[in-house]
């Protein structure tokens, strides 16, 4: 189930979302999923992101979004919603494991990069829910943490940290032994690679 949001008097709020899916087959597969496992998420699915635009105006709690948009890169399609909607929970999906896209993903502003199979979609209620508490707890975080913007390892460190909680939450999901959830494994470590890859040459010395 996709937690709920509470807004300032402490009420739950339904949490709005975009499904941005040119294939109509993919689309209605995620929208019965998430219609299964959540109860307070109105996802609206659209095909393009032209489409959605009018729809990101309003600031929407989630986005989804396939990887590959006809006629787009990838890194337009991250560049462009993350330009219209920085708040939202950014999920790419993709039919493509492929670590390195997924690391690239990432790195350039996805919450995260799940593959579209069985496994993954089942997943998709939980990984919306992790990414959403993960979004509301970075403020906190960042107030906490040292404020010395200047060493590149300590935001490598917090997000390696975060990374590896997340990464032993997933190994304790029952089923953890199936290809898709080695998938989602190789998916995590691939956000390490990226991280590390922030890091400058005099970081590494």
């Amino acid at each position: 189930m996709v937690a709920s949001a509470k807004n300032p008097r402490g009420r739950t709020r339904t949490l709005t979302g975009v499904l941005i899916e040119d294939n109509p087959d993919h689309a209605q597969l995620i929208l019965a999923q998430l219609e299964r496992d959540q109860s307070s998420l109105r996802l609206v699915w659209v095909n393009s992101i032209a489409e959605a635009e009018p729809l990101l105006v309003d600031s929407p709690d989630i986005v989804i979004a396939e990887m590959f948009l006809s006629g787009r890169a990838l890194g337009d399609t991250i560049n462009q919603l993350r330009q219209q909607c920085s708040s939202a929970v950014l999920i790419i999906l993709s039919g493509s494991g492929d670590e390195h896209l997924a690391a690239d993903a990432i790195k350039r502003g996805a919450d995260e990069y799940l593959i579209k199979n069985r496994d993954t979609l089942g997943q998709l209620a939980a990984r919306l829910a992790q990414s959403l508490a993960d979004r509301r707890n970075a403020p906190r975080r960042a107030r906490a943490a040292p404020q010395d913007t200047a060493d590149p390892l300590a935001h490598i460190t917090g997000t390696l940290e975060h990374i590896s909680h997340e990464l032993a939450a997933l190994l304790q999901t029952p089923g953890r032994a199936t290809p898709g959830a080695l998938k989602r494994v190789r998916a995590v470590l691939a956000r390490i690679t990226a991280a590390l890859a922030t890091t400058t040459p005099a970081s590494r010395a």
